[in-house]
């Protein structure tokens, strides 16, 4: 699930782009603290991608590569130089626009035609048209909209759209994967029915509707006008002829992976994507095997480089090159041969006699450890899946290496079925079997083991002595029928659970369905309506989830769903029945509470206790979430810790942590890190123990000057007048100070022990401290959000409650202990050292006096919006960040409405920038500006307010007229690099604060920052 952009121009260098986009640039370096980038624009190896999926090259020589898993076009020059041309890398969605502001649903397959124009498949069910420009249009289909249908422009339907190429007339041909059939566009966006018949897959030669494909992947088109198409699901080469005559260039046995043949017939494993020279020879990506096939005119297929079955990343010529799931290949005018070598995420370059280089990108980690146990604890590619049986056994989907591992109570690790990196769908016992990336695992009473496999769309069982079988489903590119064993279909099932009477319920990602499976294999549809994209509870087909991830059952037959895009979880009675059991569809966030004044951000994986207590992996949060059977939700990662236990957290590198659970017969949690390959342990007393990895993952809370330093999740920042800055350093549970050397050191709180207790430096403790504010006695005023507390802390470290009844959220007025807060996160102190409160879980701002006299300013308790008014007629969505003008108006970023508002010392509050819920990145003047989730606010001497732009990972600034412009950071485009304007990266900047000088500090989750 997991949750960054480059922009593109054409001409001008670095330093002018930060110019031209930036009308008063700032420099951001990095103060304390340190992370690394993972996705980048560069030359070489000083580029990065992640899962680009196919390249095409221009007249020129220049190669586009579609980089799915950033949601971007990539381009790539003669010399390796690596831009982005469209998209926002980490951002998708369907917009049409130019350069950055184009939104992609995964881009696919591309093409160019003479004029340079680029044509890409976006999955999301359109067809899309790329100037050299980057100015981006939909010529065909509708995002998120699925079908079949002919038509012109949007009228058209699409399903799985992949691999596509433009002839000489810029004629378009689709391979239509989710529908098995061949498509083609005219220029004007007309689109029909080339070949195949939707939604009939098979292999049978014929002309147009009596020809049958199985899931098509690639294609490209000779000078001719013939078609050849790389049948994925059919492991076959065919030919289609201008008129729509199928035939079959090569075939294939049905097992995956091989080496060089005879004519016609072939050991072809997996064929993603073709491409074809200008005589007519072709090349084939086949992804299986991990090689690149040339196939002749007559069909006589011969291996051009790489070798099967031996996964890598080295140059070489010929076999003594290494691929990893090259999914990607085209041929420029001079015979060279590029490939999106996917699994490497990097692009290559083969010459006419087979001398494989890197043109740009750089290898992955080096393969893990699949056995052993103590010192030599297992190491995993990517733990996708978690499982633990009644012997206390756990089981673990490795989806990178297509292996599903089983480790002991001792620790003791061994592989149970399948072979590291060799791809395929072959039942069998042990080695001898094949899975497809699976992901998600459940065992049983009896130790069989259930497994989601997720790219054969399949549901396999394998029992305790390792044999597996195909319960249900067949790889052949997904759909959504009911049936028994194989005549049924899923569409990439992420989640499996298991009840006691062996029925297994599966979250069938991609159609939006929670399917039942009997232990026979019939295959029913639980509840979910197909492809939805909404929540809605009800019985059956009239309930609505969006995209789930995870499912659990408990001994009851209930089922509980992670509705992940929908951030909720939901349960499923045994009669159908959903309801929402927390959260609250649309409005991700991280708060505790009760039912649907819980938020959750992106729920990916589900475990059940025998108390029915319902344990949920929050993936953008981070976090370990428990649900009370009474519905009551609270973070259990944040314990109290002793000394050497293990708290779960990011990487540290701008991406988000998933997790994955499971539950034994004792009640211990076991949590597998997907992206830190860590399986940890965590007793119902809240102990933790590590049973493979560092037990001290996550752990950024040390004190030292300038980057030897580290915070755990900086969310709040602020500075006094000697400029030293104070951070509320809400991961490790501590305050920390910055010195305007860059030395930090800890003033108050003891890391990563949760408390409330009052005391003098590392006696005192705090939950979760989330915003700061200094007075100019140099007095430091925290909002201790988990303790629901107003604390103070003197600059001798001497901490003390203010306001607020520990523990106990509300919203009652009052002085002191009788003031009741619900989750505040904002806090701004003014010149008589009156305090001002972002009271986020009541949607509200209130006011502290000296003396802890507390009244509500603005917002009413329960009531969640965007209206402006004065007192309790305004309404607020979760604010978050605070700041203070001279004139005593307050700032507030309003997290949930992704607005900016102004609020007056007499309460009347308006929204100064931004449109209620209108999320985006715009800049413009008042209600035309767009925010995502802005968190953090401060405001300088002229009035300027700055704004942390947490979602877009920007600095943008509302001048006092609301006019909005982006200062640093580039939308979606997540990192840590320092730099002007532009070229600055963030991950999630949260806290933001602004000395007297006019300096911009930063607190960007494991870093602080500060302009130039």
């Amino acid at each position: 699930m997991h949750l960054i952009l480059r922009f593109f121009l054409f001409v001008l260098p670095q330093a002018a782009i930060a110019q031209a986009l930036y009308d008063h640039p700032y420099t951001f370096t990095t103060l304390a603290g340190d992370s690394s980038s993972g996705y980048a624009d560069g030359t070489g190896g000083g580029a990065r991608f992640t899962n680009p999926c196919s390249v095409a090259a221009d007249h020129e020589g220049n190669i586009y590569v579609a980089d799915s898993g950033n949601f971007t076009v990539r381009k790539v020059t003669q010399k390796g130089v690596v831009t982005t041309l469209a998209g926002a890398a980490g951002v998708r969605g369907g917009a049409d626009g130019t350069g950055n502001a184009a939104r992609f649903d995964m881009p696919w397959g591309l093409a160019v035609d003479s004029k340079g124009i680029i044509y890409l498949t976006d999955t999301g069910g359109t067809i899309r048209k790329l100037t050299p420009q980057g100015v981006v249009t939909t010529l065909a289909g509708l995002e998120g909209s699925f079908g079949s249908a002919d038509g012109i422009g949007v009228t058209a339907r699409f399903s799985s759209p992949q691999g596509i190429a433009v002839d000489s007339a810029f004629n378009l041909y689709i391979a239509d994967s989710g529908n098995h059939t061949i498509r083609k566009v005219t220029s004007a966006g007309m689109v029909t029915t080339l070949a195949g018949m939707a939604g009939t897959s098979g292999d049978s030669d014929g002309t147009g509707s009596a020809a049958r494909f199985s899931a098509p992947e690639g294609l490209v088109v000779d000078l001719a006008g013939n078609i050849y198409v790389a049948d994925t699901g059919n492991r076959r080469i065919r030919k289609v002829t201008p008129a729509g005559v199928v035939t079959t260039l090569v075939r294939s046995s049905r097992t995956r992976g091989g080496d060089d043949i005879m004519n016609g017939s072939s050991m072809i494993g997996d064929p993603k994507s073709v491409a074809v020279d200008r005589t007519g020879t072709i090349y084939v990506a086949d992804s299986a095997a991990n090689t690149i096939l040339r196939v002749t005119r007559e069909g006589v297929v011969t291996t051009l480089a790489g070798l099967a079955d031996n996964p890598g990343s080295e140059d070489g010529t010929g076999r003594s090159a290494r691929f990893r799931w090259p999914e990607g290949v085209t041929v420029d005018g001079n015979g060279n041969i590029y490939v999106a070598d996917a699994g490497n995420n990097m692009i290559r370059r083969i010459t006419p006699a087979g001398v494989v280089t890197t043109v740009a990108g750089a290898p992955g980690a080096s393969p893990r450890r699949e056995v052993g146990m103590g010192s030599d604890a297992p190491q995993f590619e990517h733990a996708a899946g978690l499982a633990v049986d009644g012997a206390g056994n756990f089981y673990v989907a490795d989806s990178a290496a297509s292996t599903i591992r089983k480790l002991t109570p001792a620790g003791e690790a061994t592989v149970l079925a399948g072979t590291a990196y060799r791809i395929g769908n072959t039942d069998g016992t042990g080695n001898a079997a094949r899975f497809g990336k699976p992901s998600g695992l459940a065992a049983d009473s009896k130790g069989n083991v259930y497994v989601a496999d997720t790219d054969n769309n399949t549901i396999r069982k394998i029992t305790p002595a390792g044999m597996v079988v195909t319960l249900a489903g067949l790889d052949d590119g997904g759909g959504n029928a009911r049936g028994h064993g194989s005549a049924a279909r899923f569409s990439r099932p992420y989640g499996v659970a298991v009840d006691g009477r062996g029925n297994v319920y599966v979250a069938d990602t991609c159609n939006s369905l929670i399917r039942k499976v009997t232990p026979d294999g019939e295959v029913t549809t639980l509840a979910g309506t197909v492809k939805s994209q909404s929540s809605v509870d009800g019985i059956g087909a009239a309930a609505q989830f969006y995209m789930p991830y995870g499912v659990a059952a408990d001994s009851a037959g209930n089922v509980y769903v992670a509705d992940t895009h929908n951030s909720t979880i939901r349960k499923i009675t045994p009669a159908g029945a959903v309801t929402t059991l927390a959260g609250l569809a649309g409005h991700p966030g991280r708060t505790e509470g009760p039912g649907d004044a819980a938020r959750f951000w992106y729920p990916e994986s589900l475990a059940v206790d025998h108390k029915g207590n319902v344990y949920v992996a929050d993936w953008r949060d981070n976090s370990i979430r428990r649900i009370t059977a009474e519905g009551m939700v609270t973070t259990l990662n944040e314990p109290a810790v002793q000394p050497g236990s293990v708290v779960f957290a990011s990487n540290g590198e701008g991406a988000y942590e998933s997790f994955n659970l499971a539950i034994d017969s004792k009640d211990n949690l076991y949590v597998a890190g997907v992206e830190s390959d860590t399986i940890r342990r965590v007793g119902p007393a809240g102990n933790t123990v590590a049973l493979n990895g560092s037990s001290e993952a996550g752990l950024w809370n040390q004190d030292g000057t300038g980057q030897a330093a580290g915070f755990d999740l900086a969310a709040g920042v602020a500075a006094d007048q000697a400029g030293n800055l104070y951070v509320a350093d809400e991961g490790s549970c501590t305050i920390r100070k910055v010195s305007p050397a860059g030395v930090v050191t800890t003033l108050a709180g003891l890391a990563r022990h949760r408390g409330n207790a009052s005391g003098t430096g590392s006696a005192a403790r705090f939950c979760g401290p989330c915003g700061v504010s200094v007075d100019w006695r140099g007095n430091v005023y925290v909002a201790d959000e988990g303790n629901n507390l107003i604390r103070k802390v003197t600059p001798a470290g001497v901490v003390s409650t203010l306001a607020g009844r520990e523990g106990i959220p509300g919203s009652t007025d009052g002085a002191g202990s009788a003031a009741q807060f619900n989750h505040p996160r904002g806090v701004a102190v003014d010149g008589n050292s009156n305090l001002y409160v972002a009271d986020s879980g009541n949607n509200m701002i209130r006011k502290v006096t000296a003396a802890g006299v507390v009244t509500t300013l603005a917002g009413a308790a329960g009531q969640r919006g965007g209206a402006d008014g004065t007192g309790g007629g305004a309404q607020f969505d979760c604010p978050a960040g605070l700041a203070l003008d001279r004139a005593g108006n307050i700032y507030v970023a309003d997290l949930g409405g992704c607005t900016i508002r102004k609020v007056t010392p007499e309460g009347k509050t308006t929204t100064l920038a931004g449109t209620e819920y209108r999320s985006g990145s715009v800049d413009g003047t008042g209600p035309a500006a767009q925010f995502s989730h802005p968190y953090g606010v401060a405001v300088d001497g002229a009035g300027n307010v700055y704004v942390a732009d947490s979602s877009n990972s920007t600095i943008r600034r509302v001048s006092p007229g609301g006019v909005v412009t982006t200062l640093a950071g580039l939308v979606g485009c997540r990192g840590s690099a320092d730099g002007t304007g532009s070229a600055a990266r963030f991950v999630g900047p949260c806290g933001l604060a602004v000395d007297g000088a006019g300096r911009i500090y930063v607190a960007d989750l494991t870093r602080i920052l500060s302009s130039k």
